[in-house]
C-alpha cells in the first residue's frame, strides 16, 4: 500500500528489505528451532515462508533499477497526468458517464472475473483492467490503445438480464466472452445497439 501511494523507487528498497528481513528471521527461528532452543507456532511451513520472503525480496529488489530509469525517462507532466485519468478511471461510475466503456470478461474459474474500463483520450483508449473480487476492484494493468484498433462484435441471441454476449478487440489482445450492456456496447460499437435491439 505504501508503494503505491509514495510512487518512489526508494520505496521499492525498503519493500525488498522488510522482505528480507522477515526472510532472515524465519531462517533464524528455523536454526534455533533445530538446536531446540525455540518451537515453532507453523512446522515446516515456517522454511517455505523463509524461502518465498527470500524470493520476493530479490525480485522486489530487481525491479528497483528498472522502475528507476522508467522513472527518470518520463515526463513528470505526463505522469501526472496519467495518475489523474487512473484516479477518475478507479473513482468513476461509468453508467453515469457519457463516453467511458466498462464490461466484463469471464477469464476462467482460476483468474476469475476480469472487469475492462476504457476511457478516451484524445484518438486513444486509456485501458484498465482490473480483477473483480468480493465487490472489490484490484486495478492490475493499464495501457494506451488506438481507438480505431478496438472493435466490438456481438455474439449470439443470448440475453442475461439486459447485458449481451460480445467479443472486443483492444489493439492485438482479442477477448473473448465478454459481457456487456447494450449501452456500453453502442459507444464502441453504435451498430451493436441495433443488433441487441433485434435479438429481443
Amino acid at each position: 500500500m505504501y508503494e503505491r501511494r509514495a510512487r518512489d523507487p526508494k520505496v521499492i528498497i525498503i519493500s525488498a528489505a522488510t522482505l528480507a528481513g522477515l526472510a532472515l528471521w524465519n531462517f533464524t527461528l528455523i536454526g534455533l528451532a533445530a538446536m531446540g532452543k525455540v518451537h515453532l507456532a507453523l512446522g515446516g511451513r515456517t522454511f517455505y515462508w523463509a524461502i518465498a520472503q527470500a524470493w520476493g525480496a530479490y525480485v522486489t529488489w530487481k525491479t528497483y533499477s528498472t522502475y528507476e530509469t522508467l522513472l527518470e525517462k518520463s515526463d513528470p507532466l505526463t505522469v501526472q497526468q496519467v495518475r489523474e485519468y487512473i484516479d477518475e478511471l478507479n473513482k468513476a461510475k461509468p453508467e453515469q458517464s457519457v463516453d467511458l466503456v466498462q464490461f466484463e470478461v469471464n477469464a476462467g474459474f482460476v483468474q476469475g472475473t476480469k472487469r475492462y474500463r476504457l476511457k478516451p483520450v484524445e484518438n486513444l483508449y486509456l485501458a484498465a483492467r482490473y480483477k473483480s473480487q468480493l465487490g472489490s476492484l484490484q486495478l492490475e494493468e493499464v495501457g494506451f490503445v488506438p481507438r480505431n484498433e478496438v472493435t466490438l462484435t456481438p455474439e449470439g441471441e443470448k440475453w442475461m438480464s439486459k447485458k449481451m454476449k460480445a467479443s472486443v478487440q483492444l489493439g492485438p489482445l482479442k477477448l473473448d466472452k465478454v459481457i456487456i450492456s447494450p449501452d456500453m456496447a453502442s459507444r464502441i460499437n453504435p451498430a451493436a445497439r441495433v443488433t441487441s435491439f433485434s435479438t429481443t
